[in-house]
């Protein structure tokens, strides 16, 4: 609102940021708590990993599907999150350069 009030400009930026913001927080949340083991979340507990890691010997299909859900979903909620780091400071130095502090 800032932006919009003061016609500062980087809204295309910050609006980026929320909603990779608004992603990355809908795959961290334990889905998994809620709506059983069909979709699974970033955040899982001790019980799950447990289980996971008996399913791991169960074939190569299911190797596959374990290191993309303990590992594969973590850098891809990392990267959504230096994603939307890197877009806020772009929006920052945008408003910077608009007020020409810099």
């Amino acid at each position: 609102m800032v932006s919009l009030v003061g016609r500062l400009g980087g809204i295309n930026h910050i609006s980026r940021a929320f909603i990779l913001a608004l992603i990355m927080a809908a795959l961290i949340i334990p889905w998994q708590r809620l709506f059983g083991w069909n979709v699974v979340g970033v955040a899982y507990g001790s019980e799950e990993l447990l289980r996971w890691f008996d399913a791991k010997a169960d074939g190569v299909p299911n190797v596959i599907f374990y290191y993309l859900r303990f590992c594969g979903l973590w850098l891809v909620a990392l990267l959504l999150l230096i994603m939307t780091q890197v877009r806020s400071v772009r929006w920052s130095k945008s408003i910077i350069r608009r007020l020409e502090i810099i």
